[in-house]
């Protein structure tokens, strides 16, 4: 067994953004332009995991509910998994 502590800096804005597309495009979901900037600002520090996680969970949520994928979609599945959120009153 190895065990090793491994520093690990989130993506930055531009490379979360690229990689909700990448969902997006890999499960032939609708995510506007817009609504990609929201996640990104919404989820400043989640992890490429964590990205494919939620929307997966997102994605799986809506086609129950027969509802597009929304930043209120997301947000509820997020409280679900437990990923940090900017709150509404921090600084942008």
């Amino acid at each position: 067994r190895c065990a090793a502590i491994i520093d690990y800096a989130p993506p930055t804005a531009k490379d979360a953004a690229a990689i909700w597309r990448v969902m997006a495009t890999q499960y032939k979901a609708d995510l506007s332009d817009d609504l990609i900037a929201q996640l990104v600002d919404l989820f400043p520090e989640i992890a490429p995991r964590d990205i494919k996680m939620l929307f997966r969970l997102a994605l799986r949520v809506a086609t129950a509910d027969k509802q597009p994928l929304t930043l209120v979609i997301f947000r509820r599945c997020a409280m679900f998994r437990a990923i940090k959120m900017h709150s509404e009153g921090e600084a942008e």
